[in-house]
Formats: structure tokens, sequence, C-alpha cells
């Protein structure tokens, strides 16, 4: 029990510190997307220590497919709307950041973070009326308010 709480601190305090960096320069460095990933594997083999390997490779199977699914079906989204709107709509770090999410939350609960986090950010646009702005910091607390609720209950 103690191994994730620890984890979820360490992953929620690499989120704040991407979601400060995001708002300040409006880029998501690799390096927090790395620490998030690294902190996984380590959830991996805290999942195998208190439950087996079985249960290790099955929380594996599932994080990486959601991993997987999660960042292919962002890019060819993103690509397919810049092709027709001509315009930008999701950073390659915010896909990525959407991705590496996904291996901790699995594919349904990470769609439902990334709606939410848009259903956030359109409320921000529309009291500031602000068009452009960084999406991490709406991700990130997005995915804090699925992660935490799986601890504590």
């Amino acid at each position: 029990m103690i191994e994730e709480f620890c984890e979820l601190l360490a992953v929620s305090g690499v989120l704040g510190a991407l979601s400060v960096e995001d708002a300040r320069r409006r880029v998501i460095p690799n390096k927090y997307l790395l620490a998030l990933g690294v902190l996984w594997v380590s959830s991996v083999g805290v999942v195998a220590w208190r439950r087996g390997l079985h249960a290790a490779w099955q929380y594996g199977a599932e994080g990486l497919s959601a991993f997987l699914l999660m960042g292919l079906f962002l890019l060819a989204v993103a690509g397919a709307y810049e092709r027709f709107c001509r315009r930008q709509s999701l950073g390659g770090g915010d896909i990525k950041l959407l991705a590496v999410l996904a291996l901790y939350l699995g594919l349904l609960p990470g769609a439902a973070c990334l709606a939410l986090a848009c259903l956030a950010a359109a409320i921000f646009s529309g009291a500031t009326g602000r068009r452009s702005f960084p999406f991490g910091p709406f991700i990130s607390g997005a995915s804090l308010l699925f992660l935490w609720p799986n601890f504590l209950f």
C-alpha cells in the first residue's frame, strides 16, 4: 500500500512540474514523459512483487496496449484535423502525455481523462476568451482526478 502511495506522489509531482513548464514555455519536455514511463515500469515491478508475475504481465500488457492505442489514435485524429482544417490541434507533447497516462489509466479511463481535460479547457477558454493556451495542465489535472480516487477508494 505504501509503495502505491509513494508512486502516486511521484507521478503527481512529475505532472505538477510538467504543468508548470508547459504553462511557462508551451512545451512538454520529454524528460517528464520519460520519468512517468520509468515510474510506470517500477509499478509493474511492485505488482510483480505483491501479486505475482502473472498479474504483472497482465498489468503490463494492458498498460502497453492502452499506450499504443491511445497514442496512435490521437496521432491519427490530430493529423486528420490538421490536414482538413489547416489548423493545429493537439501538440506532439500533449499526444505523448496522453499516451503515457494511458499506461496508468487504461484506454477507456484515458479517453475519459481526455474528455474531462477538453471540457475544462473549453470552460477556461470561454471564461478568459483565450483561444490558444497550453493543454498540458488540463491533461495533468484531469488525470489526477482519475488516479487519486483509484488509490483512495
